[in-house]
């Protein structure tokens, strides 16, 4: 009724210069504006956008779409109600002047214009208030969603609480992890780790329980990636910022939390998070910065200028406002192409808020006086430690288990290779290097990779002895992620073997059937798996539940292996589809001559058995579909980019 209602009561009314589209909430005002001569868009309320000539990349219908239901960023009161201003597919080139009535009279509080980013986090446009009119207007670089708002900036309080706190152990969801563990040492910090998968790391999180915040030093990590949780506000979008600059400089919130990815080519993560003045210091200015809006980037300047004084220098207070002064200074507010003049402008747009600022960064020593402090030297220890992926199953063997005396030398080839003694881990008789050295922490790390990769069972072309070959099939692990499901490996070890593989690449280990010989080749050809594999399944011919069907690519324990022979992905050679049931659910898996292979869980009941009819090409596009049949009912199974999909 309510939808009926609004259908019929809905109407388009003309106005000056453009069309006002009327709903029963609120005006969306639309207006052709032309590039080359420019135009103002004004709303029934009071909203105003001029847009100057040539600002426009190319004629575009500008609407101002109210947006009554966004709400306020934390600290900001709405004293307009806020708006979409959509450009359609016109781009912004250089200015516009943004014009905001205001519900109330000017107060001592900062009224400031703000916007909101594609990534939901506000920041401030400033603006001069017309007290008489009840307006602020500011000129822009950028359009969003905007709106105006008061706010006070003042200095923060850090006097209350002090010490530690009894939070809460982290919660770190429900799967904890079963290979990395990790401890901190004291009390200033707790940790849990959440268990990875095969797309994605397993995740530290370490909370503080202190009233205050710490920088957690992560510079010797690179590869980790810092993803702060909680609200995407301004605070977290300058520490962010901060930490992408210099991780020695990753934030802890007080009583918050921080999150870090555990790549799985680590075995060890160790670092420290401390406080002393420096954090005090920064935890101000971003404080102040942040309540008064000021754009992340810029904040992110002034603190890193911040962090680069000495903080034990008496004139802090004096350097830290010169900091601050700067980074508002050489804050760039309009595109490179726009004239001096209009930027000068809207620098002046921005005063009040620079002034409310700066007035309580004056009031710093006293600020951080306030708040306790751990000495200089405290420091809190967190540590990670992952234990091995030691492969028990090798990819292409009836039960894929490997014998007790090869998955001894993997043991002893993981420990020798972490503490960079390869030489001395088996009887030198047993040992063959070629085309390689044994110095070098490369070398030591490809092994440790490569053992804790799942082996073919393959003929040693080394030593000319039957065996166990590491990083035969490519190093990338394209043809490994099935396979590694299929051999039972839990979604953790599967993930950790896959960040792991590349760490082996180059490299081909092999380990004898008695575990004596082993042989470490380099830059050698990977052989003939698995496009050879591939061939010999294709080669077997067409047939239904066949139990004869198996090889690298078809689980020990599944059953009704069923093959077909197509060119799925359109690159002119034959590939293979495998369809097979497994403990309840049926499979395809596509094992594609250009190296990779594909899953997909296919709808049917135990008892429907799926068979492959015949290869066709309905769509015309490269690649043919394979036609499955159960009963009376027919499903394509094709290969998209993604991989294979089924359609009715």
């Amino acid at each position: 009724m309510r939808v009926a209602l609004a259908a019929m009561v809905a109407a388009v009314l003309l106005a000056v210069g453009g069309v006002v589209v009327w709903s029963l909430r609120s005006p969306v005002t639309a207006v052709q504006v032309s590039a080359l001569r420019g135009g103002t868009v004004t709303t029934d309320e009071g909203v105003a956008v001029r847009f100057a000539p040539g600002a426009l990349s190319q004629d575009t219908e500008v609407r101002v779409v109210p947006r009554p239901s966004v709400a306020a960023p934390h600290g900001l009161s709405w004293l307009t109600e806020p708006v979409d201003i959509e450009l359609g597919g016109a781009r912004l080139l250089t200015s516009a002047t943004l014009r905001l009535p205001l519900r109330e009279a000017a107060t001592d509080d900062l009224i400031t214009v703000v916007s909101r980013g594609e990534d939901g986090v506000w920041s401030g446009q400033g603006g001069l208030v017309d007290p008489t009119a009840r307006t602020i207007t500011t000129i822009v670089g950028h359009l969003s969603i905007v709106s105006a708002g008061h706010t006070r900036v003042t200095a923060p309080d850090f006097s209350s609480g002090s010490g530690a706190e009894d939070a809460p152990d982290p919660e770190c969801g429900t799967t904890r992890s079963d290979r990395w563990t990790a401890r901190a040492e004291g009390e200033a910090v707790k940790t849990c780790v959440a268990a990875g998968a095969v797309d994605r790391p397993a995740l530290l999180r370490v909370t503080g329980n202190r009233a205050y915040g710490q920088f957690a030093e992560l510079g010797a990590y690179p590869p980790i990636t810092v993803a702060q949780p909680g609200d995407t506000g301004l605070a977290d979008e300058v520490w962010r910022g901060v930490a992408a600059a210099d991780r020695d400089h990753t934030f802890l919130p007080g009583q918050g939390a921080l999150d870090l990815t555990l790549p799985g080519n680590y075995r060890t993560i160790e670092f420290v998070t401390r406080t002393g003045p420096d954090v005090a210091v920064a935890e101000y200015v971003v404080e102040v910065m942040s309540r008064a809006f000021v754009p992340a980037e810029v904040t992110v300047q002034a603190v890193r200028c911040v962090l680069d004084r000495p903080a034990a220098d008496p004139a802090r207070g004096d350097r830290v406002l010169l900091c601050v002064t700067a980074a508002l200074a050489a804050e760039r507010i309009l595109p490179e192409n726009v004239a001096g003049t209009d930027e000068k402008l809207a620098k002046q747009d921005r005063d009040g808020m620079a002034q409310a600022v700066l007035t309580a960064i004056r009031e710093l020593p006293a600020g951080v006086a306030g708040r306790p402090d751990d000495g200089a030297g405290a420091g809190w220890r967190v540590t990670a430690e992952r234990s091995p992926v030691i492969p028990r199953k090798a990819l292409n063997e009836p039960g894929g288990s490997i014998p007790a005396s090869v998955v001894a030398t993997q043991e002893k080839l993981y420990a020798a290779a972490l503490r960079d003694a390869l030489p001395g881990a088996l009887p030198p008789p047993g040992l063959v290097w070629s085309n390689t050295t044994l110095t070098g922490r490369a070398v030591t790390e490809a092994v440790a990779a490569l053992v804790t990769t799942p082996p073919l069972r393959w003929p040693c072309d080394e030593t000319a002895r039957d065996g166990y070959v590491y990083g035969l099939a490519d190093p990338d692990l394209l043809t490994y992620p099935a396979r590694l499901s299929d051999l039972g490996l839990p979604p953790e070890d599967v993930g950790i073997v896959r960040q792991t593989a590349a760490g082996g690449q180059n490299y081909r280990l092999c380990v004898a059937l008695d575990g004596t010989w082993t042989a470490l080749t380099h830059d050698q050809p990977a052989g003939g798996f698995p496009a050879d594999e591939a061939e010999r399944i294709g080669a077997m011919g067409p047939g239904v539940c066949r139990p004869g069907l198996g090889g690298a690519f078809v689980p020990a324990d599944s059953t009704c292996r069923t093959s077909v022979r197509a060119d799925l992905d359109g690159d002119g050679r034959t590939d293979t589809v495998l369809i097979y049931e497994r403990a309840g659910t049926w499979t395809a898996r596509a094992v594609l001559t250009a190296g990779q292979v594909f899953d997909l869980t296919l709808p049917y009941r135990r008892d429907e058995k799926p068979v492959p009819v015949r290869a066709l090409d309905l769509d015309g596009r490269p690649g043919a579909e394979v036609e499955l049949r159960s009963g009376s009912t027919s499903r394509l199974l094709r290969f998209d980019a993604g991989g294979l999909a089924l359609s009715d």
